[in-house]
């Protein structure tokens, strides 16, 4: 099981890794594929890294290199050779800078390794007699975290200064279950906005999140939790073991997970010595409803030919006196997808603008006339949710925008082409008048 800590990591603001936005009904397929096997990677991986170019690097301790591949095509970009002996994390920068657990291949327990090089520069005053189970570096605060799952703490050590001292983040190097110690916990997530700490505390089954400077933690997830959560079991990072095995829906003991820049979730499944990547098929922006409202996600299955609806809403608690932002994600299953658009709201009025299908992989827009400006539905757009209803009233953007007050369901379609298999990001901008006591619906649906 993955868990995403209601959605608060994932806010993309720029660094080196991948935090995509997504919302709590976020669906993946159960089935992984494997991306790269032990003839690629070695046996028994353990941890990756993957940047925002979607560029994958695994330390393969067999060969003694760290590979470097693009996720969804496993011909090595390169491969980098280097005297690293059971390495168990690594940390890449945005200038390809490599930070790597050297604690079985030199004196000191984490080195850098610059970008094209192949040297190992030892990181100053880390010189400990336990190993770095897992690092994450903060580049806005130059700050290097260390796990220390051994010795039950977490240091960290600036990097503004070569000969700066070491200090303890969390952790009192005995093991324990109370708010201040861990039972060997393993990985870690430093939060660059609330410079809130989270460590996956595997002994007590628990994920502690530790905020700046608090040597006490909070458990948000597992064991203690007060909030209704999950049951974990050894958590390694984000991950928690589940059913063991080796099929597209099972993983044997996963050691590490990261996003892509679309919101896939890649796990490195030790076990297995492979890498599974689970595919988003779902990704609502839409959450705000009334008890006595309704909101329905799409399943994970889609038919041949039928009709996936991505997002829909009935009857909100307000009005929404403001444009929103919904975003969506999803998998074409065709070479021809056509998205459609169902408004009704009696009496008051529903707008929609700036409707956009980019391949994520080209960065391509594939919908023409999305944001109406041509004034007209033609020659794109389709159906009597656009015709009649392009208006100047209040766009989100520019001069025209839907304006649809239809007392009976109208809807409003466009066909575009696009590649099998690839990744879309569905977004579009909307508001609306009226309130639960009227009959109000918005529905996005596509189709191959």
């Amino acid at each position: 099981m993955i868990i995403d800590l209601n959605t608060r990591l994932f806010v993309n603001i720029g660094f080196s890794y991948n935090r995509p936005i997504l919302s709590s009904t976020s669906q993946w397929n159960p089935n992984g594929t494997t991306i790269a096997n032990e003839s690629i990677i070695g046996s028994n991986p353990f941890d990756f890294f993957i940047n925002q170019n979607n560029t994958i690097y695994i330390s393969n301790k067999n060969k003694e290199q760290i590979l470097v591949f693009l996720s969804g095509n496993v011909s090595l970009i390169k491969a980098i050779s280097v005297n690293i002996t059971n390495s168990s994390s690594l940390f890449v920068t945005t200038k390809e800078d490599i930070f790597v657990d050297t604690f079985h291949s030199s004196t000191n327990v984490v080195s850098e390794i610059k970008s094209n090089s192949t040297k190992l520069i030892p990181i100053p005053r880390m010189n400990f007699c336990q190993q770095c189970f897992h690092l994450f570096l903060s580049e806005s605060y130059q700050t290097l975290y260390c796990s220390l799952s051994e010795q039950h703490q977490v240091i960290s050590r600036s990097l503004i200064n070569p000969w700066s001292h070491s200090s303890i983040v969390a952790g009192t190097a005995s093991p324990g279950s109370t708010s201040a110690t861990f039972r060997n916990h393993r990985g870690i997530f430093f939060d660059e906005k609330s410079r809130e700490l989270l460590v996956a505390d595997c002994g007590n089954h628990r994920i502690q999140l530790f905020e700046y400077q608090n040597l006490l933690g909070t458990t948000v997830v597992g064991n203690g939790s007060p909030n209704v959560t999950f049951d974990l079991d050894c958590p390694t990072g984000i991950a928690l073991n589940s059913e063991k095995g080796s099929g597209a829906n099972q993983l044997r003991y996963p050691s590490a997970l990261s996003f892509d820049s679309v919101g896939n979730i890649l796990v490195v499944d030790q076990g297995n010595s492979r890498i599974q990547k689970f595919n988003l098929i779902i990704n609502s922006g839409f959450s705000t409803i009334c008890s006595n409202s309704s909101t329905t996600i799409a399943t994970t299955t889609v038919a041949p030919g039928a009709a996936t609806t991505l997002w829909y809403m009935n009857n909100p608690c307000s009005p929404q006196t403001t444009y929103m932002h919904v975003t969506l994600s999803y998998v074409a299953q065709s070479a021809k997808e056509t998205i459609t658009f169902a408004v009704v709201n009696v009496p008051a009025y529903t707008w929609l603008d700036d409707i956009s299908v980019v391949d994520a992989t080209t960065s391509a827009q594939l919908l023409c006339n999305g944001d109406f400006e041509n004034g007209t539905c033609s020659p794109c757009w389709i159906g009597s949710g656009c015709t009649g209803h392009i208006s100047t009233n209040t766009p989100h953007n520019g001069t025209y925008g839907i304006y649809n007050g239809a007392t009976s369901m109208t809807y409003m379609q466009q066909t575009f082409n696009t590649t099998i298999g690839r990744h879309l990001r569905i977004g579009f901008w909307t508001k609306w008048s009226g309130s639960i006591s009227t009959g109000i619906t918005t529905s996005v649906s596509i189709q191959p």
